[in-house]
C-alpha cells in the first residue's frame, strides 16, 4: 500500500516538528568535520518563525535540536528546510512576499502593511532573490526566467526545501539568507 505524502498539507511549523522527530542524529554526517555517526544530542531551543496562513501572519514558536559532535566538539541546530538561517520569516512567507511584488497587483506600501515587514526588509528580500536566482539557474537562464515564473516554480515544488538542499551544499549558505559579499563562496 502506497504512503500519501502528507507534508504538503501541513503547516510550516507543522513540516519543522515532523522533520525534527524524523531526523536520525546517528546516521548525520557533522557539518564541520564530516565525521559520520559523531552526533549526539544537545539540547534545544525555541525558535520564533513567521509564516502567512489563511491570508494572515502567523507566529510560530518551533522547537530546535541542537548536536554536538563527539569528533570536532562543535555544536550545530537541525534548521529545517523552511527555514531560513538567521532569519524568522521561513522561505515561503519570503517568496509570498516577492511574489506579491512581482506581480505588481499591489503598492509597495500596500504589501509592506499586508505583511508586516518594512519596505527596506522587501528590497533586501528583492536583492537576494534576484543574486540567488542567478546562482542558482546560471546567468543566461535567469535572464530568461521571468521572476514570477522562478517563484511559482519553487513554491510549486511538492517539497521545495529538498529542491533547495543542494544550493546550501553548494554555495555555504541557504536560500534566501543574508549573506556578505566578503564571504560568499566564488561559484564553480
Amino acid at each position: 500500500m502506497l504512503k500519501k505524502d502528507t507534508k504538503k498539507n501541513m503547516t510550516e511549523a507543522e513540516q519543522c516538528e515532523s522533520a525534527g522527530a524524523e531526523y536520525k542524529y546517528e546516521e548525520s554526517v557533522c557539518p564541520n568535520c564530516g565525521a559520520k555517526g559523531k552526533l549526539k544530542p544537545n539540547g534545544s531551543y525555541y525558535r520564533h518563525i513567521v509564516t502567512y496562513i489563511d491570508e494572515k501572519v502567523d507566529n510560530k514558536y518551533v522547537e530546535t535540536r541542537r548536536f554536538r559532535c563527539k569528533s570536532c566538539k562543535k555544536t550545530h541546530a537541525l534548521i529545517y528546510g523552511v527555514l531560513v538561517p538567521y532569519s524568522m520569516y521561513t522561505v515561503s512567507f519570503k517568496l509570498s512576499v516577492l511574489l506579491a511584488y512581482y506581480e505588481r497587483k499591489m503598492t509597495v506600501a500596500a504589501i509592506c502593511e499586508k505583511y508586516r515587514i518594512a519596505k527596506s526588509t522587501l528590497y533586501k528580500w528583492k536583492a537576494q532573490l534576484v543574486e540567488q536566482k542567478e546562482l542558482l539557474l546560471g546567468e543566461v537562464v535567469s535572464v530568461k526566467t521571468t521572476a514570477i515564473r522562478f517563484i511559482g516554480d519553487i513554491l510549486g515544488f511538492e517539497r521545495y526545501p529538498s529542491e533547495l538542499k543542494g544550493f546550501y551544499e553548494k554555495y555555504g549558505f541557504s536560500f534566501l539568507q543574508a549573506t556578505h559579499s566578503a564571504t560568499r563562496p566564488v561559484p564553480p
